[in-house]
């Protein structure tokens, strides 16, 4: 099938139902040898996410690709989006699809909430008593 507009709709419609199910669980991600790379493989294909930030004045942006790979790893689609390319109404779903996607990817194949919750344990932190902000300021949520 010839990348077409229809294959850049499916590999959107791809990525909602592969960030639901991740949300959900019912998936797994693992890490790659790339370090801003995630992948989650099924039977025969695997979904390839990979994320870019730093490029932009708005240090929580980036550049986020989406690739499906066949059973030989072959490259069989792919749905690239910048930043820059999110100031397009049209492509502002895609641009917060696919950024969540990455995040929500790198998260569960990096255990980084597991990891936290675990490191609180282990220094007697209370799991939601204190939210600390990036200045440093602490609010009391009790």
């Amino acid at each position: 099938m010839p990348y077409t507009q229809n294959m850049r709709n499916e590999m959107l419609r791809l990525a909602q139902v592969l960030l639901e199910q991740t949300k959900q669980e019912k998936i797994k991600w693992s890490s790659t040898d790339e370090e801003n790379q995630f992948l989650f493989s099924s039977t025969k294909s695997s979904m390839l996410i990979d994320g870019s930030f730093g490029s932009y004045e708005e240090e929580d942006e980036g550049d986020f690709t989406l690739v499906l790979l066949n059973r030989g790893g072959s490259v069989a689609a792919r749905l690239e989006i910048s930043f820059e390319d999110a100031n397009d109404i049209e492509e502002t779903l895609t641009y917060d699809v696919l950024k969540e996607l990455y995040l929500e990817a790198q998260n569960k194949a990096l255990e980084i909430d597991n990891t936290l919750e675990d490191m609180h344990r282990a220094l007697g932190m209370e799991e939601h008593s204190e939210s600390t902000f990036s200045d440093g300021s602490a609010e009391d949520n009790s």
